[in-house]
């Protein structure tokens, strides 16, 4: 676009000041939009994340309660071991396990980038544009 073709458009908008009234809405309304789809997205990550540590959780417990009562007895005869050094070695075991299933698929997707990212962005290309529409 050349420096007259520009010159042109801010006269138009400025003898249409509807016109540019009606490209701020537009904008504000992208803006809007962007910020919707942006929240729901977050929004499912945030369910996904609980269910998954829901998950990790009961099964940990349910791992740690089911697990005492059928190893370590076995272990306790096998080892001679008394029976309080058996359930803390299950205990670090299925602790284990649950805090890597939490870990692996609790967390956030690293190529989503940070929250509302592209709202913070959008935002200030917007401000800035008001800002040379109004000066």
């Amino acid at each position: 676009m050349t420096v007259a073709e520009s010159t042109d458009q801010e006269t138009q908008r400025a003898q249409h000041p509807s016109s540019v009234l009606a490209d701020l809405a537009g904008v504000l309304e992208d803006h809007v939009n962007l910020a919707a789809l942006e929240a729901q997205y977050e929004l499912e990550q945030a369910r996904r994340r609980f269910l998954v540590a829901g998950i990790a959780l009961m099964l940990g417990l349910s791992a740690f309660l089911l697990g005492q009562v059928a190893i370590v007895d076995g272990l306790v005869a096998l080892f001679k071991w008394p029976v309080w050094v058996v359930c803390l070695l299950l205990m670090g075991v299925y602790g284990g396990a649950a805090a890597y299933i939490f870990n692996r698929y609790g967390a956030r997707d690293p190529k989503a980038g940070t929250p509302f990212s592209g709202t913070r962005l959008e935002l200030i290309e917007t401000l800035q544009w008001i800002q040379k529409l109004f000066s």
